[in-house]
Order: C-alpha cells, then sequence, then structure tokens
C-alpha cells in the first residue's frame, strides 16, 4: 500500500516535530511497516499490509492508525451540501445473486464538464503509481485508495435500457474490458450488465462499451459489496489483477459502500459541476459484523507482565473505533468497529493494546523460566521412522501435491474412486491432487538422474499427505511416508528393519497388484488384518513414461496412521550372540503360483530355536527355469546365543528345513552353498 505523508498528515494531524522518519518509526513499530521511501513531488512511503488488516488499504486506516499512535482522534473528510436534482429517470437495479451482491448503491450525476484533473489530485495519483486520464476517472480512483472501496463510473447514456443487472454471465458472452483486451466469460463469472450486453467484471474491471470519456455528461456511479471468494475466482481465472479486485477478495467495509460513494459525489460536483439526482438506488442491505468482545483488564496485565491504566486503556479502544460498555471494575464489553474484522477475542484486544503502547514498554524478564515440553508420540514415531530411513541412505525430499492431470499421475496403489482437481492451479498443467507419493519421488529420481554427474544414489523418501476419494465423493486425506531405491533386496530389507518396530506378531505379507508395479511384482503387508504398506518393482512403462532409463526400481508406501497404532515406540535392548553364526544359501524351484509368504511360514515352523534370521533375495525367471515355475532363493542364518554350533548339527536342521519345504509347498531343491 502506497501513500504520501502529506495525505496522512490531512486525516491526521500529528505534531509537526513528527518528521517522515518518527513517522514510519511509529508505523513500522506498531504493525504497519514501511518497506521503501520515495522522497518527490510528494514523500511517498510503501507500507507492507498484513492480510489480516484490510482496514489498511486505505489512506483513512493508515492515518487512524498513525493518530491512535499519537493519541489524537482521526480527521475525516469534510461532508459538504451537494445540490440534488430530478432530471433523469432513475436506474433500476436487480441483483439476482443475494450471496454475491447483498448490498449495491447508484448515484446518477448530471451536468457534469469531464476535464482534466486539478494538479493536486495528478500529484497524489502519480505518488501511487497511477496514470491521470480524466476527472471522474482519476477521482474514483482517489476515493478507492482514500477509503478503500472500490468504485465504478458508467456513461450513463451508453446503458441500455433502464436496469443495472447483476448476474452471472452466460457461457460464450464478450466483454472489452478496460485494459484492451476481449475477454469470454463463462457461467462462474458475475457481471454487472444492462438489458443487453455485460458492463463490467463485477469487482474486477469495468469495460470500455460503457467507459467514462471527456463527452461524457451524465455519470451513474456504482458502489457495492462483493463477495470476496467469487471475486477473486474471477480475478484467477481471467488472470486479471486490479486495485479493486486487490481489495474486494480481502473483504470491505460494508459501512463504507454509501460514505465512499458520497464523498466521490462531493469531489465530482466539486471539479466537474454537475448535480446528483435525488433517486439514489440504494438495494438490498449492509452485511456489517460487529464482534462483541469480553475484555479483562487483569487479563491484559497477567499477559503483558506489567500494570496498564484502565483510563488510558479505554482511551485507546475509543481512538481505534471500538465501542465500550463498563461490565464491572475489571472488565469491559467492547464492540469492534465494522472495519475490524480481524477483531474477534479477547487475545485481539490484548494484542491492539500492547502494539499501541509499545513492545518496547514491556521489561524484560531476568529469568526465564523453563518448562519441560514432551514430543508428542506421533511425532517421536516420524522422527524415528526418518532416523532408520537416514541410516539405510535415503535423502529426505519434499514435493509439490498438485501433479499433472493424466492418466498416469492417476493411477494409485490405494483404493480411490476419482481424483480431486483444482479449478485455478498454481502452476499450468498441474492442477490434481496427488493420491501417491510414490510417482512424484520418482519424478525427483528422473531429474536427479538426468542432473547427476555420473552415478549417485537413488535412494529418496518423502512423508506427505496423499488425497483419496471415497463413494460418496468426499476427501480422504492420509498421511504417507514412501521411499524408492535402485535395489528390490536392500527396500525390503529397510521394510523389515521397520516391522522390527512392530508391537505385534500378526504380520503378514501377501501378493499385490497395482498398475504402478510390474506383474507379481507387487506386494503388501498387513498387521493385525489391516492395510499397513505396499511395495514392489515399478513396471517398466511407468519409469518409460517418466524419462527413467534405469532398469529396476523399488517403492514402498506406508499408512502413517496404521503404523502408530501397532509401533512399539519405547526402546527395547535385544541381546546378541558372542558365538559366531553360519550362513546358507538355498535356492529352491517352486510353482509360479507359490508365494514366499508361504515358503517362509514352513522355514520358520521347523527352522527351530538356532535359526536367527530369514534373507529373502530375490526371484528369478529365466530361461533355465521351466515354464510355470520360479526360483525363491535366500538365505538362512543359523546362531546360538550359548555356544558354537557345530557344523554337524547345522546340516541336520538345514536339510529339515529344506525337505520341509519340499514336502509342503511342493518345491525342488536347485543350489545349496554355505559359508562359514
Amino acid at each position: 500500500m502506497k501513500v504520501t505523508i502529506d495525505w496522512l498528515r490531512e486525516y491526521a494531524p500529528v505534531p509537526e516535530s513528527w518528521n517522515s522518519a518518527i513517522i514510519c518509526e511509529k508505523l513500522t513499530m506498531s504493525g504497519s511497516e514501511v518497506e521503501h521511501i520515495e522522497v518527490g513531488a510528494e514523500t511517498t512511503l510503501t507500507i507492507e499490509v498484513t492480510s489480516n488488516r484490510t482496514d489498511c488499504l486505505s489512506v483513512l486506516g493508515l492515518a487512524r492508525e498513525l493518530s491512535v499512535l499519537a493519541g489524537i482522534s482521526l480527521k475525516e473528510p469534510a461532508k459538504k451540501e451537494i445540490s440534488f436534482s430530478n432530471t433523469v429517470s432513475p436506474v433500476l437495479v436487480k441483483r439476482e445473486d443475494e450471496a454475491f451482491c447483498p448490498y449495491y448503491t447508484a448515484h446518477t450525476i448530471v451536468g457534469v464538464k469531464n476535464c482534466e484533473s486539478p494538479d493536486w489530485l495528478k500529484r497524489r495519483l502519480i505518488a501511487l503509481g497511477l496514470r491521470p486520464l480524466n476527472a471522474i476517472v482519476d477521482i474514483s480512483n482517489y476515493v478507492l485508495f482514500e477509503y478503500g472501496q472500490p468504485m465504478h463510473t458508467f456513461d450513463r447514456e451508453k446503458i441500455a435500457g433502464e436496469h443495472i443487472i447483476v448476474r452471472k454471465a452466460i457461457d460464450g458472452e464478450k466483454l472489452l474490458t478496460l485494459d484492451g483486451k476481449e475477454r469470454s466469460l463463462s457461467k462462474e463469472d458475475y457481471i454487472i450488465a444492462d438489458e443487453q450486453a455485460p458492463l463490467a467484471l463485477a469487482g474486477v474491471m469495468g469495460g470500455e462499451t460503457s467507459a467514462v470519456d471527456e463527452k461524457s455528461r451524465t455519470i451513474l456511479l456504482e458502489s457495492a459489496w462483493f463477495h470476496p471468494q467469487r471475486v477473486k475466482e474471477a480475478s484467477l481465472r481471467h488472470g486479471l489483477n486490479s486495485d479493486s479486485s486487490f481489495r474486494f477478495e480481502r473483504g470491505v467495509n460494508p459501512e463504507n459502500v454509501l460514505t465512499a460513494a458520497r464523498r466521490c459525489v462531493d469531489l465530482i460536483i466539486e471539479i466537474c459541476g454537475g448535480s446528483c439526482e435525488e433517486n439514489i438506488v440504494i438495494d438490498g442491505k449492509k452485511e456489517a459484523h460487529y464482534a462483541k468482545i469480553l475484555f479483562r483488564l487483569s487479563r491484559l496485565n497477567r499477559t503483558m507482565g506489567i500494570t496498564y491504566n484502565k483510563e488510558q486503556v479505554m482511551q485507546i479502544l475509543s481512538l481505534l473505533g471500538f465501542k465500550q460498555k463498563v461490565e464491572d471494575e475489571d472488565t469491559l464489553l467492547c464492540i469492534a468497529p465494522s472495519f475490524r474484522p480481524d477483531c474477534e477475542r479477547e487475545a485481539d484486544i490484548i494484542e491492539e493494546i500492547a502494539r499501541v503502547v509499545g513492545f518496547e514498554a514491556i521489561p524484560e524478564a531476568c529469568n526465564l523460566p523453563l518448562v519441560p515440553v514432551t514430543t508428542k508420540r506421533g511425532r517421536r514415531i516420524k522422527n524415528d521412522i526418518h532416523s532408520l530411513l537416514r541410516s539405510q541412505g535415503y535423502y529426505e525430499t519434499i514435493t509439490d501435491s498438485f501433479v499433472p492431470e493424466n492418466k498416469l499421475f492417476s493411477q494409485t496403489p490405494w483404493e480411490t474412486y476419482g481424483s480431486f482437481v483444482a479449478g485455478h492451479p498454481v502452476r499450468k498443467g498441474e492442477a490434481q491432487l496427488r493420491s501417491t507419493l510414490l510417482l512424484s519421488l520418482l519424478k525427483v529420481y528422473q531429474s536427479n538422474a538426468q542432473n547427476s554427474q555420473g552415478q549417485f544414489q537413488g535412494r529418496f523418501f518423502e512423508d506427505a499427505h496423499i488425497y483419496l476419494m471415497n463413494q460418496k465423493k468426499e476427501p480422504a486425506e492420509e498421511q504417507m511416508i514412501s521411499f524408492i531405491d535402485e535395489g528390490y533386496e536392500t527396500l525390503r530389507n529397510c521394510i523389515e528393519l521397520l516391522t522390527e518396530k512392530l508391537n505385534t506378531s500378526s504380520l503378514v505379507f501377501e501378493a499385490f497388484s497395482s498398475p504402478l508395479f510390474a506383474q507379481n511384482g507387487g506386494a503388501c503387508l498387513k498387521a493385525e488384518g489391516k492395510l499397513l504398506l505396499v511395495f514392489g518393482v515399478f513396471n517398466q512403462e511407468t519409469l518409460h513414461q517418466l524419462g527413467i532409463k534405469k532398469k529396476t526400481l523399488a517403492g514402498c508406501e506406508l499408512r502413517l496412521k496404521v503404523l502408530e497404532e501397532l509401533y512399539h515406540d519405547t526402546p527395547r535392548f535385544q541381546g546378541f550372540s558372542r558365538y559366531p553364526g553360519t550362513l546358507k544359501d538355498l535356492s529352491l524351484l517352486v510353482d509360479e503360483k507359490t508365494l514366499w509368504k508361504d515358503v517362509e511360514a514352513v522355514v520358520k515352523e521347523v527352522g527351530g530355536d538356532t535359526l536367527a534370521e530369514i534373507r529373502f533375495l530375490d526371484e528369478f525367471r529365466g530361461k533355465s527355469i521351466p515354464t510355470g515355475k520360479k526360483s525363491l532363493n535366500f538365505s538362512l542364518v543359523f546362531q546360538s546365543h550359548t555356544e558354537t554350533l557345530q557344523w554337524e548339527e547345522v546340516q541336520k536342521q538345514f536339510q529339515t528345513i529344506i525337505d520341509e519345504v519340499c514336502k509342503q509347498a511342493g518345491a525342488e531343491l536347485r543350489t545349496v552353498e554355505k559359508k562359514r
């Protein structure tokens, strides 16, 4: 927001000793940060206005801030006597959507002579970065910045008929806006129209066909309240930002609709002559919000650590525009003004008092009290998983929730009944909310592989939300942790490390099919009957579409909610053996339909107490493997906590495992290899 020092002083008559430097310091320290000072014909300040302070998007709002800091009352523009006439038929207003436009006013000014703006007006507009056009347009822009209320002026003689209609556009309607571009409207757009055609894109920009020029003699001045969200959507849809839309999007003060219009009429008649028609159109009602807040002086003193004077507090609130009623010695009932919708609770009042008095008035505590804070269980679990993944060589990534809207990125290993698509995406071509993190991680892999100097370790993980759609077409958002790896074995080992942290023995690996994974290349893990995670080798088509040349990439995606239910986050110590172990590699030929989990179950059943570990290596299919068969390759570790195992007893136990697996799973022995 830009404003000149002289313009501020006009409404906030601060002491002459307050030069530009003092004014800037006062505003900045109270929350209205002065970012830039430009010295010229007018000393202009550029002030950062936070999104909750829509009142400060006006000169009067900033002047009110300055006057409160100086302890003086705001000096508002004087209302002048204006002459009324009754020479033209009044305009009739029709609002087809009262939710979008609950309040609409229109003044008709006749007999004007649209001339060049006076020097003082042009000077101030130029200081704000605007280009003066003609007196009537310049005045409406001037009052917009003065009050923060957008208005629009129409040439009454260019309006067809007696009606102004606030309505939705018809698909395909055209509007030539004031920036010289013809815009194709849709049924989502709200417009101001006459009986024949659109005149303006409501709340955003007017049209050329009804624009005021030097020949205009009868002016229709529009001042209204439009729905912030609908105005923002139209602005985004058409890529059209204006000073008007910037304010409507954030919400303007309904009480200023008529006040600002009256100020605009005063200036038009003063500069351009003419008279205002007495039949002023006021259609609808103001929907101003006045929050009622119980405020305790004791709470203020306790929060800020100092004692505030009650009379001083009441004066500050009065200057800020709050009405007050004394409830008791300690409590005030404060009614927030309509231009302060951000003030809704007692904490907001406390902040207002503190910033006006000055945060520098709060004494520094000599001692700093320390309160122990424990990390919440969910956060501890996430930290543990992150640490585990990092220890295995995975790099954490952060990717966008929006992905390309195409068939590939609509694929997901999870059950969903559709995808959510943003109507106005931030990045063109990426409008769809992702339903899996795996594809985002593959994009990260592709980007790193393309830009790397030589080889790199392609291990990445991400902790983020995905967005699914249930049967009722409602959103089902869920937190996931996903990771991808160049090697299936290392990914599987990482999954096994995760399962060791679960407080359950009811873990079942099952085959799992997904369009993301290769045929027979996917699996899932269920814990106590709940689907915990899915993992597998990505199919070549998926990798090809993403431009990945690597032949084998594997990925896993786990549900954090289910993980938290079963996670054992209390550290547990498991003693290790002081005696050496024996590693045996085993390769079995089994039917294509035989699952690893079934083979593993048999091994665990007959393995005995000295079977310390089962390591799955891979599945193999090739020329040496008969059709309908596959080779399961895995290792067994035998180890005792009390003695060094003899080769004979290991061999006997190992042979028992082979015999039982061949018997129960219909397997055939391919090769046996031992290592000490």
